[in-house]
Formats: structure tokens, C-alpha cells, sequence
């Protein structure tokens, strides 16, 4: 007499000989032996506080609220609220002119801080190419069809 463990291995290889091959976990895919499409990765977006555009995780600096104030996170990993910029002068301008950064890290800058923040702006590009956008948010093409050139 077979033990359940035997039952169980000898029903499942009839199922699969019934299933001729097949995964049911494959859904609509099929065969195991069909070429698969290469998985491609999926990148994180985050939206820079100052020019409300979405970028790359990984193109975006991070600032973050500690408990000694608001710092820069250049691996992206601290714990704290954080809020994300694009590395250019006019984006930290903007956030740091109003209080764009007080509100998305729900704290207030310090004078010191603010200083520590325009020092290390100092220190990025003047300025990104950026895309013009319409009033829908999305990105002007200048070869669309209906526009003028």
C-alpha cells in the first residue's frame, strides 16, 4: 500500500501528463518551452517639489527631516520624511524661496538649515534641460502634428 506522500507525487505527475507540460500558474502564457520576453525592471518615479515633474528615483536628490533638522540624503535610504529636488540651482531656488520644503517635510528650517541648503545648492548646475509641458502636465513635443514651427 502507498504512503500519502507516494499518492500524492504519483497524482501529480497524472495531472501534469494530462496538463501535457503546462503550468496552470502560467495563466494564458502556456508552455514552459515558449521563448519568454525578457522582464524588464521596474524603475521607481518620484515627483521633484519644485517643478512638479516626475523623475527617476535615482535622478532626484533627496532631502530628508532628522532630528537634528533638514539633511541631505545622498544614498536615498535614511529614515525620516523625505521630499526629492532635481540636482539644479532653479528647482532649489524655487523650493527654497516659499515654504515648499517646510510643507512637504511637515517641520520648519532653521536658519542654519536653510543656509546649509542654499550652500549645497550653490554647488549644483544652473540649470536642467527640461521639456517645455502644456496645461495638462504632460511633456510639448515640438514635432506634434498641429503645431507650428
Amino acid at each position: 500500500m502507498p504512503t500519502a506522500a507516494e499518492a500524492a507525487a504519483r497524482e501529480f505527475a497524472v495531472h501534469v501528463r494530462q496538463d501535457r507540460g503546462r503550468c496552470s500558474a502560467l495563466g494564458d502564457r502556456g508552455d514552459m518551452t515558449a521563448k519568454q520576453q525578457p522582464r524588464t525592471r521596474h524603475v521607481p518615479q518620484r515627483t521633484c517639489i519644485a517643478c512638479r515633474r516626475v523623475a527617476g528615483k535615482r535622478a532626484l536628490i533627496r532631502l530628508v527631516r532628522t532630528d537634528a533638522g533638514v539633511e541631505v540624503d545622498a544614498t536615498g535610504k535614511r529614515a525620516g520624511r523625505g521630499m526629492y529636488l532635481h540636482p539644479n540651482q532653479q528647482c532649489w531656488s524655487a523650493a527654497l524661496k516659499g515654504s515648499r520644503i517646510e510643507q512637504a517635510l511637515r517641520t520648519k528650517l532653521s536658519a542654519a538649515n536653510r543656509q546649509a541648503l542654499q550652500a549645497f545648492a550653490a554647488t549644483l548646475p544652473a540649470s536642467e534641460e527640461l521639456p517645455p509641458i502644456d496645461a495638462a502636465d504632460q511633456p510639448v513635443d515640438a514635432a506634434q502634428p498641429g503645431t507650428e514651427a
